[in-house]
């Protein structure tokens, strides 16, 4: 028996909004994304769009969550644009630009994160009996995961879904690719033999889920220490792990892979808090009173038994000042942005550039926070999203379509949208540590 669909929904999400998920929840074991008589966009137009219509409706007059989808509802999208990850991609980026900038209300922000958590696992889900395509049979079609169990690398069914290849996969052959793992973590390989990986990431999945719980609470602000571990090196040394990354909540197969390395590069919780403090200077002496261990020596022991990329003590390779070379592309882009965002983009201090609907733009600062550094008007931001899409390489292939582009320049990660998917041009600029 399959397991009931469980959307935790957010302390503070409108009642309204958390009654209909509840009832969706319920409702949902039959209904797919396949089936006519059984849409799963009908069930969620039936019951999550008039939930949250109902809420965007009564809220205050100036707030401006209310121009959130203007002229279109979730089953318009799901139906007219692609789908729910459609769905999970605006909702993702309206709640960055909203709660970031002068939007700060917590049920909103709450209620919109139930909403893309929910987008997430309808498009996640698959019908108990996918319909059959020409070349298949009811023993070869099968209900498969996107994401192996124990990392963020796709199934092996997914995988060929997708059209990658499968390591030591022969299709003449009758060998039935996992549904559940990647090729990596499959529990036997092809020719029948035992795989010790499979064994090593089911005996530490309780600290792969952890490790994946505390990198996505980080994900939600790079500009301070926020891992919710309860403890303040830890928190610190997860900021770092994810500094040179600009990645978002759900960016599920960076965080899974990035959770996966942490066990698999035994990086303890003690050794997190020494390349912490060490960091921060603390002396040897100091970390060894501190975390507990005999000596300084045990605390040099674990820093050169920690691995390189996590040691963030030491100075990073490379020259310092070495010249950066600047494409047409990368100078054309700055150029568009403006002088107050293509300052804001050199100062290291800044991590993230967020441009609203009404034509704001908005800076956050590691050290001042969040503060509104200037505007643009609609047509050059339009210009800028445009820009992006035709320059830059992504996704999607549409200027109108959520654009998620990682930058060739400054290791940033560009999010854009355009109308109908926003009242106005939006656009945000999320950077890596350098």
């Amino acid at each position: 028996m399959r397991k009931k669909l469980r959307i935790q929904t957010w302390d503070h999400c409108a009642a309204g909004v958390a009654s209909a998920v509840d009832t969706f929840c319920d409702q949902w074991e039959p209904y797919s994304k396949e089936s006519r008589q059984h849409s799963l966009d009908g069930l969620f137009a039936r019951l999550i769009v008039p939930a949250f219509t109902t809420y965007l409706a009564a809220l205050p007059a100036h707030h401006r969550g209310r121009n959130l989808f203007p002229n279109n509802s979730f089953s318009e999208l799901v139906r007219q644009h692609g789908g729910f990850g459609l769905v999970e991609k605006v909702l993702h980026i309206s709640l960055r630009q909203f709660t970031k900038t002068d939007v700060q209300d917590l049920q909103f922000q709450e209620t919109l994160e139930t909403l893309r958590v929910l987008a997430a696992a309808c498009k996640a889900k698959r019908p108990k009996k996918p319909a059959l395509k020409k070349s298949e049979s009811a023993k070869t079609s099968r209900v498969y995961a996107e994401y192996c169990e124990f990392c963020g690398f796709h199934t092996e069914a997914a995988a060929k879904e997708k059209g990658k290849s499968v390591p030591g996969y022969d299709v003449t052959s009758n060998a039935r690719l996992s549904a559940k793992y990647c090729w990596d973590h499959r529990p036997k390989f092809l020719d029948g033999s035992r795989n010790p990986r499979y064994l090593r990431a089911q005996r530490h999945q309780l600290n792969f889920e952890t490790e994946l719980k505390r990198l996505t609470w980080q994900a939600r602000s790079m500009s301070k220490p926020n891992a919710e571990t309860g403890d303040q090196h830890l928190d610190l040394f997860y900021f770092r792990v994810l500094g040179h990354l600009a990645v978002y909540p759900s960016d599920t197969s960076h965080l899974r892979n990035e959770a996966r390395r942490l066990i698999d590069w035994n990086i303890s919780d003690k050794k997190k808090r020494i390349v912490a403090m060490r960091t921060a200077q603390y002396s040897l002496d100091a970390i060894a009173k501190e975390v507990g261990v005999k000596s300084r020596q045990a605390v040099a022991k674990a820093l050169a038994s920690t691995l390189s990329m996590y040691r963030f003590d030491l100075p990073p390779l490379g020259k310092a000042g070495a010249p950066q070379l600047i494409s047409a592309a990368h100078a054309r882009f700055i150029d568009l942005l403006g002088q107050a965002a293509s300052s804001a983009l050199e100062d290291p201090n800044i991590v993230e550039l967020l441009l609203n609907d009404d034509g704001k733009l908005w800076a956050e600062s590691r050290s001042l926070g969040m503060r509104e550094i200037g505007a643009l008007t609609a047509s050059d931001a339009e210009r800028i999203i445009r820009f992006a899409n035709h320059n830059f390489p992504h996704e999607t292939d549409s200027g109108e379509a959520p654009l998620m582009i990682e930058l060739p320049f400054s290791s940033a990660r560009f999010t854009g949208l355009l109308p109908p998917f926003a009242y106005g041009p939006v656009f945000g600029i999320r950077k890596g540590a350098r």
